[in-house]
């Protein structure tokens, strides 16, 4: 599907809702999103016996989820 044009709001902090809202029966809030390095996976063209290199296991065992 092509794209043209997007449009992104990013901000910190929490919700801002008007004090109105907050007397509705709605859930207000944030979901957190975090990344993760996962498991590497080659491109398929590797060549047999070439390895995930060093840098990239010593990455994934610095940054692993707590």
């Amino acid at each position: 599907m092509p794209m043209e044009h997007a449009v992104a709001k990013a901000r910190t902090g929490g919700p801002i809702d008007d004090d109105e809202d907050y007397a509705l029966p709605i859930w207000a809030g944030v979901v957190p999103l975090r990344q993760v390095l996962s498991t590497p996976r080659d491109d398929g063209r590797v060549l047999d016996g070439v390895d995930v290199p060093a840098s990239v296991v010593e990455a994934r065992k610095r940054h692993a989820p707590a």
